[in-house]
């Protein structure tokens, strides 16, 4: 969902009044249990489990994201 807000404001005003209608609106939606979305992104990396149910382009797809997993974590691990 895009909201958007349209206004007039005083030169020298439109960032102020920017941020106070973002903070209220976000307190609003908290008050309602709506959350923002998050900047994140989720991989589901099927496991040998699920090898059955792939097909000739689902196991390369998902071999090769199983390596870039590992290398991720190795990454952490190695740096941390």
């Amino acid at each position: 969902m895009i909201m958007g807000c349209k206004f007039t404001a005083k030169p020298g005003t439109l960032f102020t009044i920017r941020k106070e209608t973002c903070n209220r609106v976000e307190a609003a939606f908290a008050e309602n249990g709506i959350s923002f979305a998050r900047r994140e992104v989720r991989m589901a990396i099927p496991g040998p489990e699920d090898a059955d149910r792939l097909n000739d382009t689902g196991r390369p797809a998902a071999a090769a994201a199983a390596q870039h997993q590992a290398a991720e974590e190795n990454k952490k691990t190695s740096s941390g």
